[in-house]
């Protein structure tokens, strides 16, 4: 009997602590729709257009964010964003972003 005591007390303390640990989540916490699908494409777009722009500078490229990566902008799409649209422009705008941070970024300690 006293077995059978401490399973139901060890299982309600189990019951109880297991909504308080973290669970692994998506890259964000869940956003509305069309922000997390934004944001989700910004950040794609934000290391994609980082690592260009660093490449076309070292390389003695001109300043061009417009590459393939960017006009194909929904190459990391994946169907838990669910708004392709929002995600296309939100890598855009994060591929120059990326790129205008990091190319400008290293004309500055060139010179």
């Amino acid at each position: 009997m006293k077995a059978a005591g401490k399973l139901i007390m060890f299982t309600t303390v189990l019951l109880l602590a297991l909504p308080t640990v973290a669970l692994p989540q998506s890259r964000y916490r869940r956003e509305d729709g069309k922000a997390f699908a934004y944001r989700a494409g910004y950040d794609d777009g934000y290391r994609d257009g980082h690592r260009q722009g660093i490449s076309d500078h070292r390389f003695y490229r001109r300043f061009n964010y417009r590459t393939r990566e960017y006009n194909r902008a929904d190459m990391h799409y994946r169907s838990e964003f669910r708004f392709k649209g929002d995600y296309r422009k939100g890598y855009k705008d994060g591929y120059r972003a990326g790129y205008e941070r990091a190319y400008g970024r290293y004309l500055r300690i060139r010179r």
